[in-house]
């Protein structure tokens, strides 16, 4: 949030998206704390909600600064992380500070979630010096600018479209569909007269695997199939189906003589310059296929080891707006990069002999040239991998040379 988007919400009256609070919750009211937070993540709507502390509920902005019950954000963090939450499923918050009239606000963002309705599934508080009980089960909602009573839990029509939220009922089909892939377990494998997967739950999900008709036209190897023992691939088509529906059509590549399938990547650039690379969207439906393929267990899974040559040099985002971010620090290091992922003679070499044991010597595919741009393309995904671990803070920044590669 910025500062002239606070005061956008400051200007309106409360409603089922903000609230006012002119203090911090004392230790006494610690349960009121709870009640605010689940009542902002157990909304019908798809928007975040906020907390507002320093301003009464008549708009007055009063401040914090001098709130000996204040708390900050890995305070706050810990203190939700320790509620008996069902299937623990903690509730996404971001505290932050603002000065406006020389008085300091603290927001808290409760962020929008389809893990409703939120509720404990034990008494809590044990201590009353903590607060009014909440009961295992209750359900505090918000319906405009009022909470569920500490007495009381919602009722069976909000309760129903909270869990229609939850399994998307409401939602696009392809989102219901990204949905019921993270089931596992609930898919089934078969290769009969249709070979394919299908949702044992619900027939009304499957998805097929088909012949690639212009598999002939096609290259067979790429980057992120370099890495595996053998190198050569092989191209179908996956259909994603509900009911008769094709929803979505993606190719998938066959590794190690068939020994595992994988949904192809998508390929991007840096800012439209000549540094490409692979990678998925972490939450997209194409890599919720993917990761069900993976962890199915049926005869086209990959082995961890295969797993891990094949996402090597292929990068994984949480969302499109941390793509963007990591590849504007990318373009920042854009000549440093390109010089770096330069393979030498001897690396082509290496891999030319590696590919001439699939493809032979006489293999049109197998050239130089061919072979130059496969190799930058999979040293790319290294290294976006890398500033992707930078950017979670997870790794320190790199030294990035043209001796980068001989290093790591």
């Amino acid at each position: 949030m910025k500062t002239i988007e606070l005061e956008k919400w400051i200007s309106l009256r409360e409603d089922d998206r903000h609230d006012f609070k002119c203090q911090w919750y004392s230790k006494h009211e610690k349960s009121e704390l709870v009640k605010d937070i689940f009542s902002f993540v157990n909304t019908r709507h798809e928007d975040d909600c906020y907390l507002i502390i320093g301003v009464t509920d008549d708009q007055e902005i009063v401040g914090i600064e001098d709130d000996e019950s204040r708390l900050n954000q890995q305070q706050l963090l810990d203190f939700v992380k320790k509620l008996p939450i069902a299937a623990n499923y903690i509730p996404e918050l971001k505290l932050e500070t603002f000065c406006i009239q020389q008085h300091q606000i603290d927001v808290i963002t409760v962020y929008e979630t389809k893990n409703v309705p939120c509720y404990l599934t034990q008494l809590w508080p044990k201590k009353r010096s903590n607060g009014e009980p909440i009961y295992p089960g209750q359900i505090f909602v918000r319906v405009g600018d009022t909470n569920t009573g500490h007495d009381s839990t919602a009722n069976f029509n909000y309760a129903t479209q909270l869990w229609q939220k939850h399994f998307r009922m409401n939602s696009p089909i392809t989102d219901r569909f990204t949905y019921t892939l993270s089931d596992v377990h609930h898919w089934d494998y078969a290769e009969t007269d249709q070979i394919g997967f299908q949702y044992s739950l619900n027939p009304d999900f499957f998805i097929l695997i088909e012949n690639d008709s212009l598999e002939s036209n096609r290259l067979k190897y790429m980057p992120y199939s370099i890495n595996q023992i053998r190198t050569k691939m092989d191209w179908s088509i996956l259909k994603v189906r509900f009911r008769q529906l094709t929803i979505s059509e993606f190719q998938i590549a066959s590794f190690d003589s068939a020994n595992f399938m994988c949904v192809t990547p998508d390929v991007t650039s840096i800012y439209n310059r000549d540094l490409f690379y692979y990678y998925f969207i972490k939450g997209s439906l194409k890599y919720a296929i993917q990761k069900m393929i993976e962890k199915s267990g049926s005869s086209i899974s990959p082995d961890s080891g295969s797993l891990l040559s094949f996402y090597k040099g292929v990068a994984r985002y949480n969302s499109v707006e941390e793509k963007d971010n990591v590849e504007l620090e990318l373009s920042d290091n854009y000549n440093l990069i390109k010089e770096a992922i330069e393979p030498s003679q001897e690396t082509i070499k290496q891999l030319r002999n590696k590919l001439e044991f699939d493809f032979g010597k006489d293999n049109q595919e197998v050239t130089d040239l061919s072979i130059r741009e496969t190799l930058r393309q999979f040293r790319m995904g290294i290294i976006a991998n890398k500033f992707i671990n930078v950017y979670r803070g997870l790794e320190e920044y790199p030294v990035i040379d043209k001796n980068y590669f001989n290093r790591i």
